[in-house]
């Protein structure tokens, strides 16, 4: 088991998918012994050349010479005198598996999980082939019972308990679902799995709509763990936020797992942008100023090309993926941050260029919107022109007049020259979009009235 995976248990596996006869995955590194089969042509009283036999290494305590009832002192001597017996240069595999096998059980997880592998391994497999097949055929009860007894017969293993919550959620019991995954925080021996026990319990509390109950887990588990540990759930965490639109304590959280400027690495960038994504969306812009600062210095510490281009394209993205939905500011907020990352991309200075005139212009759409006094029909015409200045998808079924009304709008000729003339006057920027149309449209309308008509309706 990986402590740095932050996998969700229905991630790596636990949960089943409902596919009947599905294979339980494979989760410890120590895998049952065999049985040695005799050599034939070994000679009787031969002596093997080296003390540690290959099918011992899938078993760490014969690769140690101990007991599984060893201490912790035990395993340290028993690792010394291998050490000191084995040689890296002249017998290095025997040397890794000597070391793999100290790793495994000088590490408290690592130990149970073997422990828990040498002891149940087989019926363990069994059972969750049971499992998969109750889950495939929705028996939730059966499965419930299942698993009820595995936690029985091994109640020191945290994902049973997770599981087993998610099998309550599954029947309807809340609560049964939060005392498990309860017990579960309590038998995690380690940072990583209390992470990962967290990360389950929080994408099921998101599922079930209560963001401020997964905020609480987050922030417990915060207090316990390590930064690095932090960081498999911080994605979550920022959804949790979000979903209580603290966005304060949103940004505290991100900070909280961001490494040093030396160590920004382009999951830390990844996780800025997604940040600020969330606070340009809900409009706090002063938030998003920050953010915008704190990626500025991200991206500058930035050291490896590779990592540079990944980013550029995620930039890059975020910016087109705006764009098509018409919000200028919010692109310009990426195209500005993609000038940042390489001052010298051509593609990225035009970007920044082209946004910071579309911005103004997405002003006046802003105020536009809200001028009853502009004729329906020009105030229409100015939305298209916005969209295709942006080469954002314009449907005329969706966003245009039905035609019965476009003829009637047409018709009021006075009117429409009048909406034109006023576009001219107090919105310079959009007016200029479609300048050739309105100016030839214009002439037409006017062409025939008089001077007094003119100047009536605002024409000069």
């Amino acid at each position: 088991m990986d402590d740095r995976t932050g996998k969700s248990y229905r991630q790596i596996g636990w949960l089943p998918q409902g596919e009947e006869g599905a294979e339980p995955p494979k989760r410890f590194r120590w895998g049952k012994r065999k049985e040695a089969k005799p050599d034939p042509n070994a000679r009787q009283g031969a002596q093997p050349e080296t003390e540690i036999n290959p099918l011992q290494l899938l078993d760490p305590y014969r690769v140690l010479g101990i007991s599984p009832e060893a201490d912790a002192e035990a395993v340290r001597r028993a690792y010394r005198e291998k050490v000191r017996r084995y040689s890296p240069e002249t017998q290095p595999e025997e040397f890794q598996a000597v070391r793999s096998a100290y790793e495994t059980l000088n590490d408290p997880v690592e130990r149970r999980n073997c422990d828990f592998e040498r002891l149940h391994g087989d019926r363990f497999a069994k059972m969750m082939k049971q499992l998969t097949r109750h889950m495939g055929r929705g028996q939730t009860a059966k499965a419930v019972q299942l698993v009820e007894k595995m936690v029985a017969l091994a109640p020191e293993q945290p994902e049973l308990h997770c599981l087993l919550g998610i099998l309550y959620l599954r029947g309807g019991d809340v609560e049964r679902f939060h005392r498990a995954f309860a017990q579960g925080e309590e038998c995690a021996r380690s940072g990583g799995e209390l992470v990962r026990v967290a990360v389950s319990q929080v994408e099921f509390l998101l599922e079930m709509g209560q963001a401020e109950r997964a905020v609480a887990v987050v922030e417990k588990v915060a207090g316990k763990v390590s930064r690095e540990e932090m960081v498999s759930l911080r994605v979550l965490g920022l959804g949790a936020y979000a979903g209580t639109k603290r966005w304060k304590d949103a940004c505290a959280f991100v900070d909280r797992t961001l490494g040093p400027p030396e160590r920004i690495g382009t999951d830390d960038v990844e996780m800025l942008i997604e940040l600020a994504n969330h606070l340009l969306e809900n409009g706090r812009w002063d938030l998003a100023a920050k953010a915008k600062r704190r990626l500025e210095g991200a991206l500058r510490g930035l050291r490896h090309q590779a990592d540079r281009l990944e980013v550029k394209k995620r930039l890059g993205q975020e910016y087109l993926d705006w764009l098509r939905v018409v919000e200028c500011r919010k692109a310009a907020f990426f195209a500005d941050l993609g000038v940042v990352l390489d001052p010298r991309d051509e593609e990225a200075r035009a970007a920044q260029h082209r946004m910071r005139r579309g911005v103004p212009v997405e002003d006046e759409i802003d105020r536009i919107a809200e001028d009853h006094s502009v004729f329906p029909l020009v105030q229409n015409q100015a939305f298209r022109a916005y969209f295709l200045w942006l080469e954002a998808e314009w449907d005329e079924k969706e966003r245009g007049i039905p035609p019965k009304s476009l003829a009637e709008l047409e018709a009021m000729e006075e009117d429409y020259a009048a909406g034109i003339a006023r576009v001219k006057k107090k919105y310079p920027l959009l007016y200029g979009l479609n300048r050739a149309f309105w100016d030839e449209k214009l002439e037409e309308l006017t062409s025939g009235m008089n001077r007094e008509t003119r100047r009536g309706l605002g024409i000069r």
